[in-house]
Order: structure tokens, then C-alpha cells, then sequence
């Protein structure tokens, strides 16, 4: 299934930016997401100080560190088939094995090009949040989700 951004995020038609893209989690029904931010890694710092030398101590690699990933979603398409809070709420049920399942996040030009992809490896939700409820806001509501992992790979 094909999961995507709203548009352009208001920028010029020449600038070669582009905020679209489509994130693919297998199995689930369409969804348009209108932000995505934690696609990041990090990497431990060990420190070892040296017995007499009194600079900087040295540095080794430990563990590989991931953020949570978290979008931020409209409406979900379509009448038919299982969505994001669907599979949350099987995650809840501790009766149920944990599925975890491989996303992908493409950016996309105007055009529908892919420049660039990011496969995130077994990811599952971990947080639901319901839009703010208020009859003062107008704007569309916007639920988030957020995924655990254990890893990002760039393909392109």
C-alpha cells in the first residue's frame, strides 16, 4: 500500500526541494501522511581515558542508537482492509504475536521520480495519538503514529 504526503509544503516551482513522499507498509490500507520526522541513526561514543595523558581520552564505537519514527496522518483511505490503528491495537493485545513489518519511505520529486529511499527493518507501532478535538480548530485533524525499529538502510 502506498502511503503519502500531502504536496509540495508551499515552496517554489525551481528550487529542486521536494517535501513528497510515500511511505509503504505492506498489508495496510492507504493513508496520507503529512509529516515524518525520526528517520535517524546514532552511534554510541565510548570513552577510554589513557592513564597518564591528560588530553582528550579515546573514543570507540558501542551500540548502534534509532530513533523512534513518527508521522503525522490524515484520513485513511478506502472503506476496506486494516489500518495503522488496527495494527496498533493488535500490538496492545499481548495474546497476539508482536508483527513487525519492513516500511519504506521514498521522497519523490513533483513528478513522481524517486530520489531517494529509506527502508526502515521491523518496525511496529508503539504510539497512537487522536487529534486534537476542539470546535475552535478548523483545520484538519491530524493523528500520529509512532514505530519502533531496528534499523534504517539507505537504497539510493
Amino acid at each position: 500500500m502506498n502511503y503519502q504526503s500531502s504536496g509540495g509544503g508551499g515552496q517554489k516551482e525551481d528550487d529542486g526541494l521536494s517535501t513528497q513522499f510515500k511511505v509503504i507498509i505492506p498489508e495496510l490500507r492507504d493513508t496520507i501522511f503529512k509529516s515524518c520526522e525520526g528517520l535517524e541513526s546514532e552511534m554510541e561514543v565510548l570513552f577510554f581515558p589513557e592513564g597518564g595523558n591528560m588530553g582528550a581520552p579515546k573514543t570507540a564505537r558501542g551500540h548502534q542508537r534509532v530513533s523512534r519514527l513518527s508521522f503525522g496522518q490524515g484520513t485513511s483511505g478506502g472503506e476496506s482492509g486494516k489500518t495503522i490503528f488496527d495494527w496498533y491495537l493488535e500490538v496492545c493485545d499481548s495474546s497476539k504475536p508482536l508483527q513487525k513489518k519492513t516500511l519504506s519511505i521514498t521522497i519523490t520529486d513533483r513528478e513522481g521520480r524517486k530520489l531517494t529511499e529509506w527502508r526502515v527493518t521491523n518496525a511496529w507501532p508503539c504510539r497512537w495519538s487522536a487529534p486534537l478535538l476542539s470546535h475552535e480548530n478548523v483545520a484538519a485533524t491530524v493523528e500520529y503514529v509512532s514505530f519502533a525499529h531496528e534499523g534504517i538502510e539507505r537504497k539510493k
